[in-house]
């Protein structure tokens, strides 16, 4: 090898037999390179003086940094190892490792080691602010003797490096691509001092082992904080399977409970269904089709199970007239619970029921229902209509009665709104017909409001249409049930 020192040069040739060959070439990675080996089946030729180092010859140094670096795993532990050695064999300065980075335009230095105690250079600096010293390890090494009488370096870097302890350098780089160093190592003396050939030669063969064995240990680093990373999700993976699984086992629990408890609530739902004295059946909401009926339901209307369901209630044709089915329909339009929507029912016989029929939606597998109830209220409203028919029969002449058993038995056939009608009436037949509610006759109604008997007749009449009454009994109570009493 010959290498340029001083004002001969800046970088080292190999010597492979018959031709010369540069130390470091391209470098087939993105931040990392390595020197070329060795020629295959061989060794490369030392052209120089032997390198101070006694006996032991370059290669017994080599084989034993390469030893040492199998049982460290930290990359910076490798850089201080190599960086060491590599001083005590040269009987350098300093030794320390840099790394490029093109994206941010940096230069980290460290790892290192100093052999005097000083420090040795660390943190991060630009290279294209010391383009003096970055610049010629675009071609190769950057060998230095005296950097005090180095007539390439500027005063201030003189300065900067000879405060620092440096008065001669070598710097060999490794190369990813031409002109695009990616990572050196550097060894400096105190002191100036002449690099010879195979002292240059031996730092790009340490160069090249030290990065191949930082790159191994980052590796090495890189693979066992993902395997530790993944053993850190496994470990989250089964706790997550465990809970899942512990929330699989409380959610099958609550639905097999829901179930249940839904299987029961559906029991006794139909058995309050079935044993109701209520007529009953559910329907669609759709199309109103008969779904279920309960036996009430069978009796009240003749209608079995087996001819109702599947049926809609049009088609049983359970609607006693248009109004009936209105009432019903306008119920189950509104959408919520109705009660006691008065109807009448038509049953299988030709029949006719007075119901008070209630309703509520209910739920029907994915889709929604009717329940509806029907009480029947025939008996009872018979009975009722008896006792009025009764009532009107004894009121048909008022004037047996007082006044206050007149009031009781209009409050017996119910009372309307108050004032309800009231409106249709003129102010003169407001007057005539609070006279007749208090059991005046014709006559005295006349002579009363200074009018004639017939003129009495005549606004009775008129009172009798507008009222719908068909006869004095009726407007007496009608009177009374709004009030009209005087």
């Amino acid at each position: 090898m010959t290498a340029g020192v001083g004002g001969r040069g800046a970088w080292g040739v190999l010597r492979r037999p018959g031709r010369p060959f540069l130390v470091l070439c391209g470098v087939e990675s993105r931040k990392r390179g390595s020197a070329t080996p060795p020629p295959p089946g061989g060794a490369w030729e030392w052209d120089a003086a032997p390198s101070p180092g006694g006996e032991r010859s370059a290669y017994a140094f080599l084989l034993e940094l390469s030893d040492a670096f199998r049982t460290l795993e930290d990359e910076r532990e490798v850089g201080r190892l190599a960086t060491r050695l590599l001083c005590e064999r040269l009987g350098a300065g300093m030794a320390f490792i840099g790394e490029f980075d093109d994206v941010d335009d940096s230069y980290s230095l460290g790892p290192g080691h100093s052999a005097q105690g000083q420090p040795v250079p660390s943190g991060t600096v630009q290279p294209s602010r010391s383009r003096e010293l970055m610049d010629p390890l675009d071609e190769g090494p950057h060998v230095v003797d005296d950097v005090a009488g180095h007539p390439a370096l500027p005063e201030r870097v003189k300065r900067d490096l000879l405060g620092a302890g440096i008065a001669a350098f070598v710097t060999v780089p490794l190369h990813r691509g031409p002109r695009r160093p990616i990572w050196s190592l550097s060894v400096t003396s105190p002191v100036p001092r002449v690099w010879h050939e195979s002292e240059v030669m031996l730092v790009g063969e340490v160069a090249e082992r030290t990065w191949s064995a930082m790159e191994r240990a980052r590796s090495a680093a890189a693979l066992r904080a993902s395997r530790e990373e993944l053993a850190r999700v496994n470990r989250r993976l089964e706790r997550a399977n465990r809970e899942l699984a512990r929330m699989n086992q409380e959610l099958e629990r609550q639905v097999g409970e829901r179930t249940e408890a839904l299987r029961r609530s559906q029991l006794r739902f139909q058995q309050a269904f079935e044993v109701s004295p209520v007529a009953a059946c559910i329907t669609t909401e759709a199309e109103g089709r008969v779904v279920d009926v309960n036996r009430a339901f069978s009796r009240l209307t003749g209608h079995a199970p087996a001819e109702a369901v599947g049926r809609t209630i049009a088609e049983l044709g359970l609607w006693a007239s248009r109004a009936d089915r209105d009432a019903m329909d306008a119920a189950v339009a509104a959408g919520g619970p109705f009660e006691e929507v008065e109807v009448r029912l038509r049953c299988r016989d030709g029949s006719y029921r007075d119901v008070l029929a209630s309703g509520d939606r209910l739920r029907l597998d994915e889709d929604y229902g009717w329940l509806r109830l029907f009480l029947d209220v025939s008996e009872r409203k018979r009975s009722q209509e008896e006792l009025m028919r009764a009532i009107k029969e004894v009121m048909a002449d008022t004037t047996w009665f007082s006044r206050r058993l007149v009031e009781r038995l209009a409050q017996v056939q119910g009372r309307p709104e108050e004032g309800s009608g009231v409106d249709l009436l003129s102010d003169r037949e407001r007057q005539v017909l609070a006279r007749i509610s208090q059991g005046m006759t014709n006559e005295e109604i006349a002579a009363e409001l200074a009018i004639t008997p017939r003129t009495v007749r005549n606004h009775l009449a008129n009172i009798y249409q507008k009222i719908d009454v068909h006869s004095r009994a009726e407007a007496v109570v009608w009177a009374r049930e709004r009030g009209l009493t005087g």
